[in-house]
């Protein structure tokens, strides 16, 4: 009898308590979830297609077709479905406190204004740890939503597609998590993140970590966060992509040099708050590159800027020029207009050093680089590097102007290996000794081959105590004087040792002229003439070939035609002739 009676006392109760529960949580529909959101949110709820209400497994309300909207009256929530798991303590209480809030499907609108204001203002200042208490979810959850953005003050605009994400809001001993997936400009993104509130981060060092993973490159952060009012992170950063083209082309994030990385690694310590990012010790790899060094990114006038210093062992400086395919065509030098815009959306101010640079086949030591970029105009200067046992320095400057880019280069070489320095020009290598020289030109165009066409400038190289190869001058000049005169003279092969040689150059729309250049050896001497035509990268020079001392003869001349890299050279016939018919030079028309 007994145990009837608890049993039949316990079913009343617990239908009284159900019957209390449903006509508390029937009350509430979309009034009463409304001021629950716009405690948590700021939020207004409007359910167009209807609200219901469900007790089992838990208290459960539904709204369908449901529209969140800011103060202003802006949507910032449209929802096929918003679900809230409901505290079935505050039902008791006849208030509903949100556990956990539920949007599927529609679209969620992010915007913040040129201000930096944002109807979600309040749940912002919810991220942050603070106001917490009565009406705070514990997680908000997306499913097949898709997030509109955009920011006023930075010009940015976008959207996360098909997303699906898990917010959990901090507390005074939990930090903030997101785990949110979805498609960003048609790639798959995966980002998870951990923030502290103010009150862990006034608590000091808290733990704080982000990752984002794409097919195209990860970012990984790990660290602590600290201060309650200007928050910074201070911690570990590892960053990997593998082309910095595709991933300029997918984020549409125009900067400098960007087209040129690959395979590109950064890992180091990092420091991070409002105004930079800051790297003291950064270990950068870029294809067969490593730098070591300092790195800062901060932002001056909204404007990025790098800055740092670096050193390599081994650089492989032309990774970073312009591709040369782009900069020619089958017909020569390309006609598509030069495009600087990315040049223009950043700033660099890096200082880089290495013990072995190579630029193409030109290998410089202790080679020190500065590459200053400041509103589109940039400078690289290179300073005192080695050139086997000389040196060479130099500046480029290069920036927009009214007739395209303007460009302006000074090089200076000083005993330098005459071999080495003209080996990008003259891959053979037939001149050897020691160089000095000076080089001044300047041009500007609005493509490559217009840039070409107007160059101008002059300079000159000196040569002493080197070698010829391809020609022994003394032997060559002997079998000429042979009487009778031979009919054929076979003249390659060998080399010819000079004491000085001397190309004083002239640079007229795009055409190298030399007028006077020498070379004088113990045996022989010779003058070189002619034009270097840079537009179509053939050359038109003869060089006059006689006797150092002696009867004066006229000369053997030799034609030096065809492109610069493999010209033909040919002897002029009828000066081998002429030597034995008299004894001043022919004149040719």
């Amino acid at each position: 009898m007994k145990r009837r009676y608890l049993i039949g006392a316990a079913a009343i109760a617990a239908a009284g308590l159900g019957g209390f529960l449903w006509w508390n949580a029937a009350a509430l529909p979309a009034d009463t979830l409304s001021r629950e959101v716009g405690r948590l949110a700021g939020l207004t709820v409007r359910a167009q297609g209807g609200a219901t209400v469900s007790l089992l497994p838990h208290p459960r309300l539904k709204l369908a077709d449901a529209v969140l909207t800011d103060a202003a009256g802006r949507t910032i929530v449209r929802a096929e479905l918003i679900q809230a798991n409901l505290d079935i303590g505050s039902l008791l209480s006849g208030r509903a406190r949100i556990d956990d809030l539920r949007i599927v499907g529609g679209e969620v609108m992010l915007a913040v204004d040129g201000g930096g204001r944002s109807g979600m203002d309040t749940l912002i200042g919810r991220l942050d740890g603070g106001g917490t208490g009565v009406g705070v979810a514990g997680a908000i959850r997306l499913s097949q939503t898709d997030i509109i953005y955009s920011d006023a003050r930075y010009g940015l605009a976008g959207r996360i597609d098909d997303a699906s994400a898990v917010l959990t809001l901090p507390t005074e001993r939990e930090a903030l998590g997101l785990v949110l997936t979805g498609r960003w400009r048609d790639e798959a993104v995966d980002l998870r993140a951990t923030w502290p509130g103010s009150a862990l981060r006034a608590a000091g060092g808290a733990k704080a970590s982000a990752s984002l993973r794409s097919s195209r490159g990860r970012v990984d952060l790990a660290g602590s966060a600290t201060g309650a009012e200007t928050p910074s992170f201070q911690g570990s950063l590892s960053l990997a992509m593998a082309s910095g083209a595709k991933v300029a082309e997918w984020t549409g994030i125009e900067g400098p040099l960007l087209d040129r990385l690959s395979d590109v690694s950064l890992n180091g310590p990092v420091t991070i708050n409002s105004r930079s990012v800051s790297m003291p010790s950064a270990a950068i790899t870029m294809g067969e590159n490593r730098l070591d060094g300092a790195l800062m990114l901060r932002t001056d006038q909204m404007r990025p800027v790098l800055s740092g210093t670096l050193a390599a062992q081994v650089l492989d400086v032309g990774a970073f020029l312009p591709d040369g395919r782009r900069l020619k065509s089958a017909q020569g030098w390309t006609a598509q207009p030069f495009d600087w815009t990315a040049m223009t959306r950043a700033d660099l101010d890096l200082r880089v050093s290495a013990t072995q640079a190579r630029i193409g086949s030109l290998v410089l030591g202790q080679a020190a680089f500065g590459v200053i970029l400041k509103a589109g105009k940039l400078e690289v200067s290179l300073g005192r590097s080695d050139v086997g046992s000389g040196t060479l320095r130099g500046r480029v400057a290069l920036g927009p102007g009214p007739a395209g880019l303007d460009l302006r280069l000074q090089a200076n070489v000083e005993q330098a290996d005459a071999a080495a320095l003209l080996a990008p020009l003259l891959p053979a290598r037939p001149l050897s000794g020691r160089a000095t020289g000076q080089v001044q030109l300047e041009a500007a165009g609005h493509s490559m081959a217009t840039l070409v066409a107007a160059s101008s400038g002059r300079g000159g190289l000196s040569v002493r105590r080197g070698e010829l190869a391809g020609i022994s001058a003394a032997d060559v000049l002997k079998l000429a004087d042979r009487s009778p005169p031979p009919v054929a003279l076979e003249w390659r092969g060998g080399r010819s040792a000079f004491e000085a040689a001397s190309f004083p150059f002239v640079l007229r729309r795009g055409t190298i002229e030399i007028a006077d250049g020498t070379l004088a050896g113990s045996a022989f001497k010779a003058t070189v003439a002619g034009t270097i035509d840079l537009q179509g990268m053939t050359l038109d020079l003869s060089a006059g070939l006689a006797p150092a001392t002696g009867p004066a003869r006229g000369p053997l001349v030799f034609a030096m035609t065809g492109p610069v890299a493999s010209p033909q050279i040919a002897l002029d016939v009828r000066t081998l002739l002429d030597r034995t018919l008299r004894a001043s030079p022919v004149k040719f028309d």
